[in-house]
C-alpha cells in the first residue's frame, strides 16, 4: 500500500502505509507507520515494531481501548494524527 489520498483504508492483515489526508485504520502489526505524513489519521490496533520521529501528545480512548498519540512525521513537517494502541507500543523501549 502507498498512499490514501483523502479516504478511508482498512488493512485487514499487517501494512506500512503513507497519508497526505484521510484516515486509514490498520487492525495488524506494521513497522514506521506512516512515513511522510503530512495530514489525516492513521490508527494502529496491533504492534509498531519501529516508529518514525514523532512528537507524542498524550492518550485518547478509541472502543475501550486505550490509543497513545503522536503527531508527525516530524521529517517532513507533518501534522497527521498517528493513534497506536498502547499495547502495541509496550515492548518498545525507545519510541523517539
Amino acid at each position: 500500500m502507498k498512499r490514501s489520498e483523502k479516504g478511508l483504508m482498512l488493512p485487514k492483515r499487517n501494512s506500512g502505509s503513507e497519508t497526505r489526508g484521510g484516515k486509514i485504520v490498520i487492525e495488524g502489526s506494521t513497522s514506521m507507520p506512516a512515513g511522510e505524513m503530512k495530514s489525516g489519521t492513521v490508527i494502529i490496533k496491533g504492534k509498531v515494531s519501529d516508529l518514525l520521529p514523532s512528537k507524542e501528545e498524550g492518550t485518547e480512548e478509541i472502543e475501550g481501548a486505550i490509543f497513545r498519540k503522536f503527531t508527525g512525521d516530524v521529517n517532513v513537517g507533518g501534522k497527521g494524527l498517528l493513534l497506536i494502541n498502547e499495547r502495541g507500543l509496550e515492548s518498545q523501549k525507545e519510541l523517539n
